[in-house]
This record gives structure tokens, C-alpha cells and sequence, in this order.
């Protein structure tokens, strides 16, 4: 395997539990706007699906899932479904047959991709008029003294230890980084809108590759300040705030 790919396969692996427990879920109303794209739902390949976020309400609108991740632990920590088919597998290089799939979604992985290898095969697997969606998110929006508080103590000290790759995502898709092969869709707005506590957030950005990467050099020292520094701007400690993220996406048809 290329030492790259196995390296951004493995960002993730030690932290496979936290990730499918601390991830925001994506709302409804974006899969049913994806799904009217579509010409057909018998076929879907979810690829990079980490530990299924996106195949689950997936596996409720199409017959058949398959999703595909590098990462075995990622996988291993999904929940299985009858009509979800989860392997290991690369997402530039697959076995499905040629014209397999109405839809191919990438949720929060696009910016890890070759994309001189990607775009190829995802060309081959869809069908005619298929459609490829991408999708992710970055940065929380909660209220400005929160906000400020997390910038401030925790984004901006975390610099240093963001893979380069990561910054694809901040800000959106846009097309020329990503080698985009289709005519661009524009999209409606979506955003994931959960109640969260202090310690729900703080699981979450302990599920960033970036702030596992800082704690295996230097502890958890600073989480643990940055969490005693918004928890002074929180509120009461049980009460939960509107967690907000906009949602960046990129939709093409296979013409």
C-alpha cells in the first residue's frame, strides 16, 4: 500500500469508537434532496463511510449499500444493516462491476483523495446519469462568546497539527481543488442543528485527527484548558446549546 494512503488510512483508526459515538448525524431533509437527484435508488456506494454515518439513512432509501472505508477498525465499529454490504477497501481502486451504482456519496473524506485515481473510478462504477454527491462540514457555530472562546483556545493552537489535506474542506468544496469532473449543481443550504452539552462538544473535538494527533506529543493538557475556558462562557453546567454546522456539498451527474 502507498505509505501515504496508509497514513491517512490509519488518522483515524485509534480513535474508531470515539468517532462513531461523537460525530454529528446529518438531517433528513439533505438525503431526501439527494435522493429526488436520482434516477433510480437500487444502488448506492457509500465511499470512505468511516463507522456508516451516511450509509445507515442511506440503507432506508436505496436497496442496496455498499460502503467502503480503508480503515478496518472504522468499519468494524459500524452498525451492520441487511441490505448494507461494508469491505475494506481503497477509494481509488474498488472491485464493483462497471455501471454498478445510481449514486456515489463521499460524507466528510473528499479532501483525503488522489484524485487523478478517484474520479476515474468513480466514472466507471456509475451508471449513466448516476450521481456523485460530496459533503462535509467544518467549524462550529454556537454563540460569539463560546465561538470565540473555542478559537481562541483551541483552533488556532492546533495549527501546526492539521494534515495539510484537511484544508480542502474549510470553506467548501470548491471545484478546482478537488479536480472536479462533472458540471457543478448548485445546492439549497443545509446545516446539522443538534442540542449538545459541554461534554458532548468536547467528545466531539476529541474526535479530530488533528487533537489526537497533539495528544499523543503533548497529553490532553490543551483540551482540558480550552474546556475550563468555554465551560466559564457555558452557562450552567447541564444546560445544552444549538450546536450549528453548515454543510458543504458537491453534486455532479454522469451525463
Amino acid at each position: 500500500m502507498n505509505t501515504d494512503k496508509k497514513r491517512t488510512g490509519d488518522m483515524f483508526g485509534g480513535h474508531a469508537k470515539l468517532y462513531a459515538q461523537a460525530r454529528p448525524t446529518y438531517q433528513q431533509e439533505m438525503y431526501a434532496y439527494i435522493t429526488d437527484l436520482c434516477e433510480n435508488t437500487d444502488a448506492v456506494w457509500d465511499c470512505a463511510t468511516g463507522t456508516g454515518q451516511a450509509a445507515l439513512p442511506l440503507s432506508e432509501i436505496f436497496t442496496k449499500v455498499c460502503a467502503t472505508d480503508i480503515n478496518e477498525k472504522q468499519i468494524s465499529e459500524a452498525e451492520s444493516r441487511n441490505n448494507i454490504a461494508y469491505s475494506v477497501a481503497s477509494a481509488e481502486n474498488t472491485e464493483f462491476a462497471d455501471e454498478s451504482f445510481d449514486l456515489v456519496t463521499v460524507a466528510q473524506a473528499l479532501h483525503w483523495f488522489d484524485y487523478d485515481k478517484f474520479w476515474p473510478e468513480v466514472d466507471r462504477v456509475l451508471k449513466p446519469n448516476g450521481v456523485f454527491v460530496a459533503w462535509g462540514y467544518d467549524w462550529t457555530k454556537i454563540d460569539f462568546d463560546v465561538d470565540f472562546q473555542i478559537e481562541e483556545n483551541l483552533f488556532n493552537l492546533l495549527t501546526n497539527y492539521w494534515n495539510p489535506k484537511a484544508k480542502i474542506l474549510w470553506g467548501g468544496y470548491k471545484p478546482e481543488k478537488v479536480s472536479f469532473p462533472y458540471e457543478l449543481i448548485e445546492t439549497p443550504s443545509f446545516t446539522i442543528d443538534l442540542h449538545w452539552s459541554i461534554d458532548q462538544l468536547f467528545q466531539y473535538f476529541l474526535s479530530w485527527s488533528s487533537t489526537q494527533a497533539y495528544i499523543k506529543d503533548n497529553g490532553t493538557r490543551l483540551i482540558d484548558h480550552a474546556k475550563e475556558q468555554v465551560r466559564k462562557v457555558w452557562g450552567h453546567p447541564n444546560e445544552t446549546k444549538l450546536i450549528q454546522w453548515p454543510i458543504h456539498m458537491l453534486v455532479g451527474i454522469k451525463k
